[in-house]
């Protein structure tokens, strides 16, 4: 018998992100078209079990933007590559262009840098 519960915790846990739902069915003895059909029952469960996820693991996100940023402001040229996609989701060329057209971002790279040393 599917217990929601247990499809949600599951399905929160990172370290199930290899299995698919027929292999959950099969590790509990489910029916899988009883899980389809209260998926489709519970429209939204998706985006609840993502909200849950990002909220559980936001202390450990934060300790991780920290030390990219911190690699990065050292010269590491590699997480500075990947700030830009992180934080601005776009390269300094990207940038350029935008600032040419006259479009622009809420804050750049170097702003959330100035933030982090004032």
């Amino acid at each position: 018998m599917l217990n929601p519960n247990d499809y949600i915790n599951f399905r929160s846990n990172p370290a199930n992100d290899h299995t698919t739902d027929g292999m959950y069915c099969g590790q509990r003895d489910v029916q899988l078209s009883a899980l389809e059909h209260w998926k489709m029952s519970n429209p939204g469960i998706m985006e609840q079990i993502l909200q849950y996820r990002r909220s559980r693991y936001a202390d450990e996100l934060i300790k991780i933007d920290a030390a990219l940023l911190s690699k990065a402001k050292a010269g590491d040229a590699s997480a500075a590559k990947l700030c830009w996609a992180r934080f601005e989701d776009w390269t300094p060329t990207v940038l350029e262009n935008e600032q040419k057209k006259g479009t622009g971002r809420n804050k750049t790279l170097a702003e959330l840098i100035a933030e982090e040393d004032a």
